[in-house]
């Protein structure tokens, strides 16, 4: 029942966010790599992409490489056990998708910034496409989400990156349906039904 009502809500959203350029890249099949953090890999994001996807007829092969409370910088300089570069550089993927800290678009932008176009151009280097994990609002301040997508954005614009804007299908389902409880109890981190959600995010366009 969730399943159907979380898909129903995408369906409606969709005429306001395109997914045209997203569904033509994740054309079968693909092997991608999800950089980030909890935000990622919390109730097994990545292995539910793949299971959901086998489901359509989509055949994708998934890794991540992800630390809790990561953000790009900690990716690029190698720190809290990080191999992130390195697989890129040999891990043959056609597609990485980049999830930064879910305050660093706040906090420090110009971090964003200046880490989102290191890994864009050695993402390019490496043969794969990248795309932006654009992520939601604390549960009890989502004005956030303006700057959050607006940072995301912009750094989608000037790399070139498809931004997959799971933070402004989060506010448009809070408003649809204020019923569902996409948080985890500490407000920040997504539960199993925020993480479905986020997977139809990144699966919709693979249906058309």
């Amino acid at each position: 029942m969730i399943a159907s009502t979380l898909k129903t809500i995408l369906l409606s959203i969709a005429c306001l966010i395109s997914f045209e350029s997203f569904s033509q890249t994740i054309a079968t099949p693909k092997r991608i790599l999800f950089v980030g953090n909890s935000y990622t890999y919390q109730w097994s994001l990545p292995q539910t992409v793949e299971d959901m996807a086998r489901k359509t007829n989509q055949s994708l092969i998934i890794q991540h490489s992800t630390a809790g409370g990561a953000n790009w910088g900690h990716h690029w300089r190698g720190e809290r056990g990080l191999q992130t570069k390195q697989i890129i550089k040999e891990g043959k993927f056609d597609i990485v998708i980049l999830q930064n800290h879910s305050l660093r678009a706040i906090e420090a932008p110009d971090s964003l910034h200046h880490y989102g176009e290191k890994f864009n151009q050695l993402i390019r280097r490496s043969g794969a496409t990248p795309m932006l994990y654009m992520t939601w609002a604390r549960e009890w301040n989502p004005l956030m989400i303006e700057t959050i997508a607006k940072e995301y954005e912009a750094l989608g614009k000037e790399i070139d990156a498809f931004v997959v804007p799971v933070g402004r299908i989060w506010q448009k389902a809070r408003l649809l349906r204020p019923d569902l409880n996409l948080y985890a109890k500490d407000g920040s981190h997504q539960s199993p039904t925020g993480m479905y959600l986020n997977c139809l995010c990144l699966l919709l366009g693979g249906d058309k």
